[in-house]
């Protein structure tokens, strides 16, 4: 008798890593860390189990704003957005009428919880493959006002173009300083790097205040550059 022979396993998700650190951030402390960006690419989950939802979840807030618009966007104008099936757009706007039968939406203040570890929240903003220089802004009440994710390495002969891509989110966002973080899949962190990190520190902190850097490598926090005190 012959042997029926078995069906190929499906391929790994390739966005897995990603989606499971935003998951954990989301098991740890609910919504409360998650940028705007951030909370839609977890809804999109659902919907969309197997793409990348990052850029789609940008498009989104591209389109209408803000989560608020999001949700209340008609399903033909959630359609126009690339990515956007009739599916989906179905269960976004779904969302605003769960909320309505619940008092309505009202979004609180994203503000850094001591409860979680700097390398998930962070690891939790870039992508899976790649390096990333993160750069996240901060009020004055310590609350996330928005999170900026640069490609970029730490290589000594793009020092001066890092400083410069660095400083430039700074005239974009109304914050009182910054949390920086870079973030790679190697194993170490070199000597080399650790010049450039400082050469960025020390370019930076006279236009902004800094208050931590963090050096994440493999999902394990490093480094952790003491600048500035949140409150000093």
């Amino acid at each position: 008798m012959s042997q029926k022979s078995k069906s190929p396993a499906p391929p790994a998700n390739p966005h897995g890593g990603h989606r499971e650190r935003l998951r954990e951030l989301v098991r740890r402390n609910g919504l409360k860390n998650l940028l705007p960006h951030q909370i839609l690419e977890y809804i999109l989950f659902t919907p969309i189990p197997r793409r990348d939802t990052n850029p789609i979840a940008h498009a989104l807030l591209d389109r209408f704003g803000s989560l608020a618009g999001v949700f209340n966007a008609s399903i033909p104008e959630l359609m126009e957005v690339p990515g956007i099936g009739q599916e989906t757009a179905i269960y976004l706007n779904l969302i605003a009428n769960f909320y309505d039968e619940y008092g309505g939406y009202v979004p609180s203040e994203n503000t850094l919880s001591t409860d979680i570890s700097a390398e998930l929240y962070f690891e939790a903003l870039a992508p899976d493959d790649g390096e990333y220089l993160i750069v996240t802004h901060i009020n004055a009440a310590f609350g996330v006002v928005m999170s900026e994710v640069i490609k970029a390495s730490l290589d000594p002969a793009k020092q001066i173009s890092l400083n410069r891509a660095v400083a430039e989110t700074f005239d974009r966002k109304h914050s009182c300083g910054v949390l920086l973080a870079h973030i790679s899949q190697n194993a170490s962190f070199t000597p080399d790097e650790e010049r450039v990190v400082n050469g960025i520190i020390d370019a930076c902190r006279p236009l902004i205040t800094i208050f931590n850097f963090y050096v994440i490598r493999r999902e394990r926090l490093v480094k952790k550059i003491f600048v500035t005190a949140p409150n000093g």
